[in-house]
């Protein structure tokens, strides 16, 4: 069972608290990316049948589908990451394949295991993460946290080629922009609700910017990392997708960034520096017009959910962003993410956020997560589905 892809929530114990503060979102993103949460000293740990049961009489907060990191045990076949298959309040299981029957030794630990990304450079509410895998193209995502820029509700953030320290790099994206993650509509210590999708070179991160008890209408989704390629000698696919604006959410009929601030550091050739890009849907949905005539969900033919995917990535210029003639070529896909034909409205409203979607049509075994847009912030417009199962390449 792959752990490649990791998906993390506000609602999970030992998450830590989004808000409109300096340093919320570094605080999250060292947990999520880098270090793991909810860490805890097992009582005992035992293989029946190439089944793993974790005790923790204490109560331990996993849920299934989580992954989990184990460390310490003997055998040391049991130490690594594993997606847990049941839970009660004070026991878990996993399938432990090729290991023996028995009970572990050691002082055994787990945790939610991270992302798998490294934090390069750091400093106080900054933080420079970099995807760890050897066959990454080795951009880093420099986040300012410290709310001098922005305010303490959004952080400003920046793509590097190569970085020296925590504010010194080359080959910015995009270069002598600023632009941003918005954390929370207000500058205050109220938790917002946020949601993690990543494996060890991408990450998706949606921030539902009203407060826990409100509607969960108003969310905004960002991307960093490297996207998935057409081409084998495409070096610099490494993408970025904030906020032009610190107030501006700057969302398309797709429930993603507008298509002229996604960035990428060069073309797919490896010259020139940072360009724009465009998310394109396999459904060629451009505009909310297109959206407000599509089907109900569930589909009254099917019964179910009609999706689309991949998303894809244009290669194109800054400026050059008109969906009148289009004729960029295609660069490679977005990690994990599927559109639909589906309204969002009747897709997302019946729930207080996100729900899981076990089951669609042609896609066993993974698990969708719909994250709703909408522009005004009291509407839904749209919905994009992201795969939290994967893995994603």
């Amino acid at each position: 069972m792959s752990t490649d892809v990791k998906y993390f929530r506000f609602d999970q114990t030992g998450a830590p608290a989004l808000s409109g503060t300096a340093g919320a979102l570094i605080s999250l993103l060292d947990a999520c990316l880098v270090n793991g949460f909810n860490l805890i000293t097992l009582d005992s740990l035992a293989v029946s049948s190439e089944v793993a049961t974790a005790t923790y009489s204490a109560g331990h907060g996993y849920e299934v589908h989580d992954v989990i990191l184990i460390d310490g045990a003997t055998p040391s076949g049991l130490n690594g990451e594993w997606r847990i298959t049941a839970v009660t309040s004070t026991t878990f299981t996993f399938a432990a394949v090729g290991i023996g029957d028995g009970s572990a030794t050691g002082t055994i630990t787990a945790k939610v295991a991270s992302a798998g990304w490294t934090k390069a450079f750091t400093g106080t509410n900054k933080g420079a993460y970099k995807s760890s895998a050897v066959d990454a193209t080795g951009c880093l995502l420099r986040v300012d946290d410290t709310g001098v820029t922005a305010g303490a509700d959004t952080a400003v953030v920046v793509g590097y080629e190569t970085m020296t320290d925590i504010d010194t790099g080359t080959g910015d994206f995009p270069d002598g922009l600023t632009r941003y993650f918005i954390k929370s509509s207000t500058a205050n210590s109220t938790e917002r609700p946020w949601y993690i999708v990543a494996d060890d070179r991408f990450f998706w991160i949606t921030i539902y910017t009203n407060s826990i008890s409100s509607s969960f209408t108003y969310s905004v989704t960002y991307s960093f990392g490297d996207f998935i390629p057409l081409s084998g000698s495409d070096s610099y696919n490494c993408i970025l997708m904030p906020s032009s604006t610190a107030a501006d959410y700057d969302f398309d009929g797709c429930g993603l960034p507008r298509p002229h601030i996604n960035y990428v550091p060069r073309g797919s050739g490896g010259l020139g520096g940072f360009q724009g890009c465009i998310s394109r849907p396999s459904l060629n949905l451009y505009s909310l017009e297109l959206l407000s005539g599509i089907s109900t969900y569930p589909s009254p033919v099917t019964g179910g959910l009609n999706i689309s995917g991949p998303v894809f990535v244009d290669e194109t210029s800054l400026t050059d962003v008109s969906f009148a003639t289009i004729t960029y070529p295609l660069r490679g896909k977005l990690p994990g993410l599927y559109s639909t034909w589906e309204n969002s409205s009747s897709l997302i409203n019946s729930v207080t956020g996100p729900f899981i979607l076990e089951s669609v049509p042609g896609l066993t075994g993974i698990r969708l997560m719909p994250v709703p847009h909408g522009d005004t912030g009291t509407t839904i417009d749209t919905a994009v589905l992201i795969d939290i199962t994967g893995p994603w390449r």
